[in-house]
Protein backbone atom coordinates (compact mmCIF):
# COMPACT_ATOMS: atom_id res chain seq x y z
CA UNK A 1 0.00 0.00 0.00
CA UNK A 2 2.61 2.29 0.27
CA UNK A 3 4.28 1.63 -2.76
CA UNK A 4 1.01 2.82 -4.05
CA UNK A 5 0.19 5.91 -2.22
CA UNK A 6 2.15 8.37 -5.00
CA UNK A 7 -0.09 7.11 -7.74
CA UNK A 8 -3.42 7.91 -5.29
CA UNK A 9 -5.59 11.03 -5.88
CA UNK A 10 -5.61 13.14 -2.94
CA UNK A 11 -9.62 11.68 -1.96
CA UNK A 12 -8.33 7.83 -2.37
CA UNK A 13 -5.56 9.06 0.29
CA UNK A 14 -7.94 10.66 2.46
CA UNK A 15 -10.45 7.77 2.39
CA UNK A 16 -7.67 5.34 3.04
CA UNK A 17 -6.04 7.42 6.05
CA UNK A 18 -6.49 5.24 8.83
CA UNK A 19 -5.07 2.11 6.36
CA UNK A 20 -2.16 4.33 5.62
CA UNK A 21 -1.66 5.26 9.03
CA UNK A 22 -1.85 1.63 9.84
CA UNK A 23 0.68 0.50 7.19
CA UNK A 24 2.92 3.19 8.28
CA UNK A 25 3.36 2.25 12.13
CA UNK A 26 3.84 -1.40 10.61
CA UNK A 27 6.54 -0.57 8.51
CA UNK A 28 8.63 1.67 11.30
CA UNK A 29 8.35 -1.35 13.89
CA UNK A 30 9.86 -3.33 10.59
CA UNK A 31 12.14 -0.52 9.97
CA UNK A 32 13.47 -0.90 13.78
CA UNK A 33 13.35 -4.43 13.65
CA UNK A 34 15.40 -4.49 10.27
CA UNK A 35 17.82 -2.10 11.56
CA UNK A 36 19.40 -4.10 14.78
CA UNK A 37 21.08 -6.43 11.76
CA UNK A 38 23.93 -5.34 9.39
CA UNK A 39 22.21 -7.69 6.64
CA UNK A 40 19.23 -5.77 6.74
CA UNK A 41 20.34 -2.07 7.70
CA UNK A 42 19.86 -1.38 3.59
CA UNK A 43 16.55 -2.56 3.75
CA UNK A 44 16.02 -0.63 7.06
CA UNK A 45 17.18 2.66 4.83
CA UNK A 46 14.74 1.88 2.08
CA UNK A 47 11.64 1.44 4.55
CA UNK A 48 12.52 4.26 5.88
CA UNK A 49 12.75 6.74 2.81
CA UNK A 50 9.03 5.07 2.13
CA UNK A 51 7.60 5.65 5.66
CA UNK A 52 9.21 9.51 4.93
CA UNK A 53 7.29 9.53 1.73
CA UNK A 54 4.10 8.36 2.66
CA UNK A 55 3.77 10.25 5.60
CA UNK A 56 4.32 13.36 3.97
CA UNK A 57 2.06 12.53 0.94
CA UNK A 58 -0.25 11.48 4.04
CA UNK A 59 0.43 14.85 5.73
CA UNK A 60 -0.34 16.93 2.43
CA UNK A 61 -3.94 15.65 2.22
CA UNK A 62 -4.69 15.49 5.86
CA UNK A 63 -3.32 19.26 6.84
CA UNK A 64 -3.12 20.68 3.75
Amino acid sequence: MLTDISFMTDSDVYEARYEIAGAIVNAKGLMVHYSRDADTRGQSMQIRDLVERSEARLLSVTRP
